[in-house]
């Protein structure tokens, strides 16, 4: 899921180079990639020697696929 939402990141700044329109995903998806990178990023802080053991991060989302609370 994490790769899906890298590619998915990519091609929309080539298709922004390329003065192309991006392409938009449905709400379910964006807020599933969302879910997935947020339940991971702890293991890639971790990975990457920046984690903050007993420390908390809150990420909000806006626009489609963005919501608060739980889901």
């Amino acid at each position: 899921m994490v790769r899906t939402f890298e590619l998915w990141t990519h091609g929309d700044d080539i298709r922004d180079a390329t003065q192309r329109p991006p392409d938009a995903l449905d709400e379910a998806r964006l807020a599933l990639m969302s879910r997935e990178l947020m339940r991971v990023l702890p293991l890639g802080m971790a990975m990457t020697g920046t984690a903050q053991p007993g420390r908390t991060a809150g990420m909000g989302l806006t626009g489609p696929g963005g919501r608060t609370g739980g889901g």
